[in-house]
């Protein structure tokens, strides 16, 4: 969204090289579109970091992985727009794109220009370990044992400073508040926001199913844009059904925990179904798990 802010502004464009914006990055070809996309087939930086210094207990920020790419320059896996693969690499530098285009940090930027429009007010991205502390209401991360019990699973336990790829801290009213923004002009006009939905396109034509930020897919004929995510103790989901202007948000502290069969429960609800009736979105196919006795 921050992406689209910029090129609504006139300040970027989706097609720009990524050297304009991070000149010191010597990759060639690879656009922002590329980097929203997934295509741009940079390695990621939890598996490069590691191999030049930085381990699992040594803090970094984006600036960092900057300057590790700039110096070392981690090959890339395939040549940009010829395969799709999931990089967490790639909105870290969308998120320092970012910082050069508009001229502030990336926190301000999504501060004022989507938590404050939105009022979001219960949403941040903290730095340091005293700010996950002071963070009121901030709940822990934890993984359920095989015994039945708990165990710790937490960001306090781990200097984890990158932005752009996570790191949001939210609730379900102020994402319920972003999804309700989505369907309105408050952030950029409704053909802009139609872009994130649109998939990515390979260089040999073949059409996938991820957008801007979105895994976007049809289900029984309805327009769906849903994302999930997890990361130490915490899995997060959201799915939009554009077509019925229905919303699914589960945040969960249980890092270990699956959630597929919940999120579908959810959604078959919103539809008038049966809550047992499973719907795997994200591979497009859908099957009636009831028994005839059910």
């Amino acid at each position: 969204m921050c992406i689209m802010i910029l090129e609504q502004q006139d300040k970027l464009n989706y097609d720009d090289d990524l050297q304009k914006y991070l000149p010191e990055l010597k990759y060639e070809g690879i656009t922002i579109r590329h980097l929203l996309w997934h295509t741009s087939g940079i390695p990621s930086y939890m598996d490069f970091m590691p191999e030049h210094g930085f381990g699992d207990d040594d803090e970094y920020i984006n600036d960092d992985v900057l300057k590790t790419m700039a110096r070392h320059h981690p090959e890339r896996e395939f040549e940009p727009g010829e395969q799709y693969k999931y990089s967490n690499t790639g909105y870290l530098l969308l998120a320092s794109i970012v910082e050069r285009a508009s001229g502030i940090s990336f926190v301000q930027f999504i501060q004022q220009s989507i938590f404050d429009r939105v009022g979001m007010s219960s949403s941040t991205i903290p730095f340091g370990k005293s700010q996950f502390v002071d963070m009121t209401n901030r709940v822990r991360g934890y993984n359920r044992k095989k015994d039945g019990g708990y165990v710790d699973n937490d960001y306090i336990d781990f200097d984890y400073d990158v932005y752009g790829d996570g790191g949001v801290f939210s609730n379900v009213i102020d994402l319920f508040k972003w999804n309700e923004a989505l369907a309105t002009e408050k952030l950029v006009t409704k053909d802009t926001i139609q872009e994130a939905y649109k998939p990515y396109v390979l260089n040999d034509g073949s059409v996938g199913d991820y957008g801007f930020g979105w895994s976007v897919s049809e289900v029984d004929g309805n327009k769906i844009a849903e994302h999930s995510g997890s990361w130490i103790g915490f899995r997060t989901y959201i799915l939009r059904d554009i077509t019925n202007n229905h919303c699914v948000i589960v945040l969960t502290n249980l890092g270990n925990r699956r959630g597929a069969q919940l999120y579908s429960a959810f959604y078959n609800i919103l539809m008038d179904k049966p809550y047992l009736r499973i719907i795997n979105i994200e591979r497009k196919t859908v099957k009636n798990a009831q028994k005839d006795s059910e």
